[in-house]
């Protein structure tokens, strides 16, 4: 029961750790490159505060029906 409620928080951490990695790469391949990009710190906030707030909102709809629902009967249709 405890790897339940770890996995999620494993998951993102190594997510962020390879998409970290892989960006670091990236950029080191692509320093040589004619263009030049710039990143703004404003963007990456928004960014993330937009995709978390995706997730909590798409993960607490199904949580609230779940809730919602009589054990008896969920665990009928299961």
């Amino acid at each position: 029961m405890l790897l339940r409620r770890k996995f999620p928080t494993l998951s993102m951490l190594s997510s962020i750790k390879l998409g970290t990695a892989l960006s670091v790469k990236r950029s080191d391949l692509t320093s040589s490159a004619p263009m030049n990009v710039a990143t703004s710190w404003n963007m990456v906030i928004i960014s993330f505060l937009f995709s978390w707030f995706t997730g909590v909102v798409f993960g607490m709809m199904p949580a609230n029906k779940a809730a919602r629902m009589c054990p008896i009967y969920a665990l009928r249709n299961e």
